[in-house]
Order: structure tokens, then C-alpha cells, then sequence
């Protein structure tokens, strides 16, 4: 015998239903028809519309609207049914349609044999359609949870602290015995400083940057380069003395990032690849600064000497935001050069906006 009551619900309308048991035994009963309480284990209004009704097969015919949380969502969809008020539940066997894994918008059906698990449904009935995000270990390890990409998404404006250092075996000499050295801001010099922005857009799995810097350098001895100015005479191999302001390696680069091990807390790290323009720039010491036009362009004669460190970088990202907040550490590395070849690190700290 089935008989039902109303469990967590809104009575609708009241009619009669026939419904026969195992033992074929006939059994009129009035079949109150409401609207079902229901539950998911996944997000906000991912199952909706649940109800149900019995056919003429005595089969319970079970419906319900799946509305994925992201587009590419899959669930693993699964029934429990209580006839006791919610005391206990148990989940059917003999049961077909949407289950599993799913996926898409729309309405989905799923039908229970009930007389083929039960002699008889009888007290009060409930039945609760749940749906659980199913992440393979691919989505586990490069795929952020909605939660994960609303909090991360937006743009970021940014300033940072560029730590450059060149393959160069002369510059790693001189680096080490501390006759050349990039200047920072809190050093005491005259006019040495950093300028490094930069901006990023984050749409998870995908982050879009572009940033500019120009760093300087400090030589305490003097410097054997080439001598690439527009000079009609003398030697193109020379040495010098230079201060802060007469040597500067600028660039302007972008990349292409994608995120992964969204499950971290707070952090989210990412690996890409990306295009530099960049150069290492000596000025003349006794020269003004002082840019020209000329029939071939601009033209800045106090540049006298330029060497290309353009290349191919790939980079590593580790940035956390929270609130308006944005913070990064980068590393990024030339691909093609050899003995031009570079690295660099980057402090970055910004504002995050949604």
C-alpha cells in the first residue's frame, strides 16, 4: 500500500490514482501531488524544479531542470528517496534515465521501478535529486572552481620591482666583485630609480599581461662596449666611466599565462610564454639627454652605444588578490639568446578590480 503525505511542502491539488503492489493487490488511494523538497550538494540552484508522479506502470517518473553552475560543468546526479519524513533514506536500485554523469542546461527525467525494490511505499515520501561537481584529475590539477574564478577574475594595474640579471659572463663577474650593479630606489645615488608598471587580465584558465620597466645600473670601474653613435671618426671599442643614468636596460613585454593547481588556498600559480622588446642602453656621459628629428626619425644623440636582448621568454606566475589587493611574484627567462641571454624577477603589487 502507498500513501503519502506532505513533507516540507506546498499542497497543490488533490485527485485519485490507481496503483497496483507486487501482489497485484488493487488499492485506490488519493495521491497528494506537491511541490518536493529538495537539496543538492553542489553549488546554488544547480537542481531545480524537482517533482514527480506516478505512471500508469507504477513507475515514479522523477523530473528535474539541471542549471550547471559553468557551461562545461559535468555532475554525477544521484536519487534518495525517505519514506519515513527524512529519518532515514535509501537510494533506489532499480532506476534509469539522467543519472550519472550529466551535463548541458535543461530538463532531465529519471524513473524508479519502485515495486521492483519495495513490497510497498507507504508513510511520508520525499525524494531528493543531488548533484555533485565531477572534477577528473585533469580538472583537479588546471581547472579552478567557479568559487576559485570569481575571486581571482578582473583586471590589475600594477607596479613591481624588476631583478634582472644577464647570462653574460662579464656582467656576472663584475656583478659578483660588485663593480656593476642594478640600482634600486633606496639606494643613495642622484638620479638612479626603478620605473615598472604593468597590467594584467585574468580570466581563469587564461592571464593576458603586458608591463614596461626601465632599470638602471651602477659602475663603480670602468667599461670596455661599442661605441654605436653616429661618430665620423675614432675607435668603436671604448672604455668608460658611468653612473647611474648611463646605463639602463628598457623593455616592454607580454605574455600569455594558464593557470593551474586551482585548489591551492589564496595563491594560484601559472606558467606561459611570451614576447620581449627590450634593450641595454649606454648614454654619453658628458651628453645631455636630448632627442632630435631627423629625416630618418627620432634620433637621440646622448645614446652611444644599444645592444638587442629582445627575445622569447617563458614565465612563471604566483599572485594572490584579495579585496582590492593584488600581489605577484614572477620569474621570467629567455628562450633563444645565448650570450645576451637573461632572467629577471619581478615584485609585483597592485589593485585588483572586479
Amino acid at each position: 500500500m502507498i500513501s503519502l503525505s506532505i513533507v516540507d511542502s506546498v499542497l497543490v491539488y488533490l485527485v485519485p490514482e490507481t496503483i497496483y503492489n507486487m501482489r497485484s493487490r488493487l488499492t485506490k488511494r488519493y495521491i497528494l501531488y506537491f511541490l518536493i523538497h529538495f537539496s543538492f550538494s553542489y553549488g546554488q540552484n544547480v537542481i531545480q524544479n524537482v517533482d514527480w508522479d506516478i505512471n500508469d506502470d507504477n513507475e515514479m517518473v522523477i523530473t528535474y531542470t539541471l542549471n550547471p553552475e559553468n557551461p562545461d560543468d559535468v555532475y554525477k546526479i544521484s536519487v534518495s528517496i525517505t519514506s519515513d519524513g527524512g529519518r532515514s533514506w535509501f537510494s533506489p536500485k532499480s532506476i534509469e534515465g539522467d543519472l550519472g554523469r550529466q551535463d548541458g542546461y535543461g530538463s532531465k527525467q529519471i524513473t524508479w521501478g519502485i515495486f521492483s525494490d519495495v513490497d510497498e511505499l507507504e508513510g511520508d515520501v520525499d525524494v531528493e535529486v543531488l548533484a555533485i561537481l565531477h572534477r577528473s584529475i585533469r580538472d583537479k590539477l588546471m581547472v579552478a572552481t567557479k568559487e576559485k574564478k570569481d575571486e581571482i577574475s578582473g583586471i590589475n594595474f600594477y607596479l613591481f620591482k624588476p631583478i634582472t640579471n644577464f647570462d653574460s659572463p662579464t656582467y656576472q663577474k663584475k656583478n659578483e666583485n660588485g663593480t656593476l650593479s642594478q640600482v634600486y630606489p633606496y639606494r643613495d645615488v642622484d638620479e638612479g630609480s626603478v620605473l615598472a608598471v604593468g597590467m594584467n587580465v585574468v580570466l581563469p584558465p587564461i592571464i593576458l599581461d603586458l608591463h614596461y620597466s626601465k632599470a638602471y645600473f651602477f659602475s663603480s670601474d670602468s667599461l670596455l662596449y661599442y661605441n654605436s653613435s653616429d661618430y665620423s671618426s675614432g675607435e668603436k671599442l671604448q672604455y668608460g666611466m658611468f653612473d647611474s643614468t648611463d646605463i639602463y636596460h628598457r623593455l616592454i613585454a607580454m605574455s600569455v599565462s594558464h593557470t593551474f593547481l586551482p585548489f591551492l588556498p589564496m595563491i594560484m600559480p601559472s606558467i606561459g610564454l611570451g614576447i620581449q622588446l627590450s634593450s641595454l642602453n649606454v648614454n654619453d656621459p658628458e651628453s645631455s639627454f636630448n632627442i632630435k628629428l631627423t629625416s630618418s626619425g627620432l634620433y637621440n644623440p646622448s645614446i652611444i652605444s644599444t645592444s638587442q636582448t629582445s627575445d622569447i621568454f617563458y614565465v612563471g606566475n604566483l599572485f594572490m588578490t584579495h579585496g582590492w589587493f593584488f600581489s605577484q611574484l614572477s620569474y621570467k627567462k629567455s628562450l633563444i639568446r645565448k650570450l645576451k641571454g637573461w632572467s629577471e624577477i619581478q615584485l609585483i603589487m597592485g589593485v585588483h578590480l572586479f
